[in-house]
């Protein structure tokens, strides 16, 4: 119980500032066989892997089209055989949307939720950061559009911008604020960072791992959630596995066996980074199975998050041969280690003797990519999200014992760039105010399925929008009407764009 005392020493640090009263510092302890740590046992450089100001993630909001296509559905449309999007992908549902809203009206309406959900004003935000890769503009940002959110406030002096980088972005505006909020010039006023994107694919074998949604995190000091940010780990190569090079056309261009190859060795790089970062700054070997609670994955499909995970976990045996953890893994090793022609046996063969430790700690965190599909930028970011609404429903029984957490989020962006970050959660959370659990439930369940005709028809519009912008013809777009997807409330959408391809947002009567 070594590794959950350590992590419980660094909770312990910030947990003191995090609540407004003053906790007992023995009920701040874990008890364990070794009896309860103390404060004068607790390593310095632990406390320095969560920064100065212990930053991180205060609080979550999401949104999602209320419409889907369901994948068994899809499956018989398509005509391909049954459990190929299911199983084999791993998908339950996928959202989508037409022509009536795009990455700038899904931004605007996750940045409204999350301010009211928290009761913020726009005074309160110092700096403001989007990740995106479904971008309506070479050169305007998005940050700029949502600016139009603070003019009643009069603060103009709100820092960052956008950041692209395929499924990545995000990632790095994340780290990009939690490094403005530790840094000397920071002015004690929240950041946010917002992911947006539309995941659209021409039709094919690779259209059921679209997607859409945004994600909003609210980021500040001693925050419940704290980036451990001295042992983020990068692994960053070029490779052209998924891009978008045809300014005239919305869908990329997708080496799909390769791109899965580069996602799975980006997932052991990353890892063989942050081992060594771990032993650097925390003074001690880094044990997977024992010093990571929970994990979250990019999901260009949930299946892949296994692949990735199973990857990682082989590689930690490898790398660690006079170690116990893993044992059905190192069992199953000599199977791995041969050189055999079907790579689909080897695979089959991990992901069985992983089973286990993916369903302790990674299995809840693909809840959202099974639900909505890809999110691009948003992927990762809704993978912790899954994990934090899975912990707030495990904690709803008072009864249940809390215990310190660490989560792994691996985030991997095609061309292509990956980071392996680490948080830590403290247990005493209120997952519910952080992440609204009730309410994405709910949401989630009052969707609506749409016939794959219908979504069809959805995808043909969004090309013909995407094609009379990029051939000069805005006087021939027609957008779609309140009656063909019916929009929630309080839902801002793309009203018109005019002769000069400007665009104007509404929103929906509450």
């Amino acid at each position: 119980r070594q590794d959950i005392d350590c992590i419980d020493c660094l909770l312990a640090l910030h947990r003191r500032d995090i609540h407004e009263h003053t906790m007992d510092t023995s009920s701040a302890s874990i008890q364990s066989e070794s009896g309860r740590c103390s404060s004068e046992e607790r390593p310095t450089k632990d406390r320095h892997a969560l920064g100065p100001r212990e930053s991180g993630i205060h609080a979550f909001e999401i949104y999602f089209p209320n419409t889907f296509v369901d994948q068994s559905v899809l499956e018989k449309h398509d005509g391909v055989g049954e459990g190929k999007y299911t199983i084999g992908l791993g998908q339950r549902r996928m959202a989508f949307c037409d022509d009536r809203q795009d990455v700038v009206s899904m931004a605007l309406t996750v940045l409204d939720r999350l301010m009211a959900s928290h009761s913020l004003r726009y005074d309160q935000i110092g700096w403001l950061g989007v990740g995106s890769e479904s971008h309506v503009d070479r050169c305007k940002s998005i940050k700029t559009a949502l600016m139009q959110r603070f003019v009643n406030s009069k603060n103009f002096d709100v820092g960052g911008v956008d950041q692209i980088n395929a499924c990545y972005a995000a990632t790095a505006s994340l780290l990009s604020a939690v490094n403005w909020v530790e840094s000397p010039f920071w002015d004690g006023r929240w950041a946010v960072v917002i992911a947006t994107d539309i995941a659209v694919y021409e039709k094919g074998p690779a259209r059921p791992t679209g997607g859409c949604g945004a994600v909003a995190l609210l980021i500040g000091e001693k925050a419940p959630i704290a980036l451990e940010g001295h042992l983020t780990a990068h692994h960053m190569q070029h490779a052209y596995d998924f891009y978008k090079p045809k300014p005239s056309s919305e869908y990329p261009l997708v080496d799909g066996h390769f791109s899965l190859q580069c996602y799975k060795t980006a997932c052991v790089e990353c890892l063989r980074t942050y081992r060594s970062k771990f032993r650097r700054h925390l003074g001690r070997s880094f044990c997977l199975e024992k010093d990571v609670q929970l994990a979250a994955f990019h999901a260009p499909f949930s299946r892949l998050c296994e692949k990735g995970f199973a990857q990682m976990v082989f590689d930690e045996v490898e790398q660690t041969p006079s170690c116990e953890c893993f044992s059905t893994v190192r069992t199953a090793q000599p199977i791995m280690s041969m050189p055999v022609d079907n790579e689909r046996e080897r695979e089959r063969v991990l992901l069985d003797a992983c089973k286990v430790a993916w369903d302790r700690c990674g299995a809840d965190g693909v809840y959202l990519s099974k639900e909505l599909g890809n999110l691009y930028t948003g992927s990762v970011l809704s993978g912790l999200l899954s994990q934090l609404m899975a912990l707030s429903q495990r904690y709803s029984d008072s009864d249940v014992k809390r215990t310190p957490i660490r989560l792994l989020g691996f985030a991997y962006g095609s061309g292509y760039a990956s980071s392996l970050v680490s948080f830590l959660i403290d247990p005493e959370t209120d997952f519910e105010a952080v992440c609204g659990t009730a309410d994405v439930h709910a949401r989630l369940q009052r969707r609506v399925a749409v016939e794959p005709t219908l979504f069809e028809e959805a995808m043909d519009r969004r090309e013909q929008l995407w094609t009379h912008c990029c051939e000069g013809t805005p006087e021939r777009i027609v957008l779609a009407t309140e009656t063909t997807l019916p929009l929630d409330p309080n839902t801002t959408y793309l009203q018109s764009i005019d002769q000069r391809y400007r665009r104007s947002y509404a929103t929906t009567a509450s």
